[in-house]
């Protein structure tokens, strides 16, 4: 009897204890999941996550910690993002380093995105955010999409005013961005390394375009700068070595350090009367450019600030310059021709003769009734000869020269330096017509030349003629030239 009241008993408790688990049962997470190394908090109101797609309805203020409690602890779980309804606000970081998210969608009445909010999400393709927003990134907390590296697609809704510091720095698969026109400021860095960036459009109202702003977009062949514009910051355009064509505003006043450096593809430059300072390297190493016209307005002329333009050509140097600092224009080597007036050379200092390569030779000019004060050439040339307006430049009989040319303007003297060292004259020969290149045209201009068909004001440097140094021009040298092509 004892045993079977024992036996009852414990039926009666293990079937307790089974009604009690299952009354358990309902409360748990659906997704809870003992086996797995991800794991979940309770449901929160407004937050479904189901076979990867998270979406959120009606959340004013969506926050990190509401997001990996319902998503879990695993973020490469996440792979789509849906916002929808009331949602107004998205917090800082809240979606940060979540590697496995494809697709954010916000349909939402969304105001503002947080500084970091989809930072490091590596495998973001698309992106649509809704005309709502006015904020990505706030509180001068930017680097919303910075190192979403994948990226190819996103819209900057045409309330935003600021696009902050590094809000898609590194965004490598980018193509195409469009800046509203109620946007005003470019923050630091906000393109930089975009390195599939070939086209920006917009940006009529933009007044700051950052330091690094698009520093490395090594695809952008062209860049419409407003006028509106009155600030660019140093490296704004450094590197980007597909653009072709720049024209800086009437606002701007000083041209920041490494602006277009290692621009290797830009050819034409226009500046405005306004800028006063070319910074350091600002234009070095545009290697494609070969004439640049500096406004009178320009004071200094940094360090370096067009070194290694391999193809310029021939510069002027404004009356207001004050400042030419070392090496300016360090290795241009075709740099062939400086026009400067005699304010500005008797106002530069000796140190400037670092400004140009000295295995340079330079034709220069400078302005002056009859070349009367000149009593040195500091350091422009040690060897040259003065020729004063109206000579007859038929009368030259020291050669060698370089190319002479009389359309300068009025009270203008002209300064010819000699091709008279080894190594200038090593550096040019057969080189005719002084165009960095060794071909047939050389040959052809000194034929003609030889023939006696050339005009004065076609003389070119007979150093480079005499190929075979007997002080002689003629036919001989011309099939030399030849020979040596």
């Amino acid at each position: 009897m004892k045993n079977k009241t024992k036996i009852s008993l414990l039926k009666y408790t293990v079937c307790l204890t089974l009604c009690f688990v299952a009354m358990l049962i309902p409360v748990l997470p659906d997704k809870c999941n003992i086996f797995t190394a991800n794991t979940y908090a309770a449901d929160i109101d407004g937050y479904t996550f189901e076979n990867g797609t998270l979406t959120i309805t009606d959340v004013y203020s969506i926050t990190a910690a509401n997001v990996s409690s319902v998503v879990g602890t695993d973020k490469t779980a996440l792979k789509k993002l849906i916002i929808t309804g009331n949602s107004k606000i998205i917090k800082n970081s809240c979606f940060l380093k979540y590697t496995a998210l494809e697709s954010v969608e916000i349909t939402a009445n969304m105001t503002k995105i947080e500084g970091y909010a989809f930072n490091g999400c590596k495998a973001l393709k698309t992106v649509i955010l809704p005309d709502t927003l006015s904020y990505i990134g706030a509180n001068y907390s930017g680097a919303c999409f910075e190192g979403c590296t994948s990226l190819e697609s996103i819209n900057i809704p045409p309330n935003v005013k600021d696009i902050l510091g590094s809000t898609f720095l590194n965004c490598k698969k980018l193509k195409t961005i469009n800046i509203p026109d109620k946007t005003t400021f470019i923050g630091k860095s906000a393109f930089q390394n975009c390195v599939s960036l070939e086209s920006v459009s917009g940006m009529n109202k933009v007044t700051q375009i950052s330091a690094n702003a698009f520093d490395g977009c090594t695809s952008l062949k062209s860049i419409n700068i407003p006028a509106a514009v009155t600030y660019l910051g140093e490296y704004a355009f450094n590197g980007c070595s597909s653009l072709k064509s720049v024209s800086v505003p009437s606002g701007i006043t000083a041209l920041g350090k490494f602006l277009f450096y290692g621009c290797t593809s830009l050819e034409s430059v226009s500046l405005p009367d306004s800028v006063k300072t070319i910074g350091v390297n600002a234009f070095g190493q545009c290697e494609k450019l070969e004439k640049i016209d500096i406004p009178d307005s320009v004071s200094v002329i940094k360090s370096s600030a067009f070194s290694d333009c391999s193809l310029l050509k021939t510069i002027k140097l404004p009356e207001s310059l004050t400042t030419l600092e070392a090496s300016a224009f360090l290795n241009c080597n075709m740099l062939k021709e400086a026009v400067i007036s005699e304010n500005t050379y008797n106002a530069l200092n000796d140190e400037a003769q670092n400004g140009f390569s000295p295995s340079i030779p330079l034709l220069l000019v400078t302005k002056s009734n009859n070349g009367s004060g000149i009593s040195d050439l500091k350091f422009f040339a040690s060897n040259y000869t003065l020729f004063e307006d109206g000579i007859d430049v038929e009368s030259i009989s020291s050669y060698p020269i370089y190319i002479f040319k009389r359309d300068y303007p009025e009270n203008y003297i002209k300064i010819v330096k000699y091709c008279d060292s080894s190594f200038t004259k090593a550096l040019m020969r057969y080189d005719v017509d002084l165009d960095g290149k060794k071909d047939k045209k050389d040959a052809k201009l000194a034929l003609r030349y030889a023939a006696g068909c050339l005009k004065t004001d076609d003389l070119f440097c007979i150093t480079s003629a005499d190929v075979n140094e007997d002080s002689m021009f003629d036919v001989r040298d011309t099939i030399q030239i030849l020979k040596n092509l």
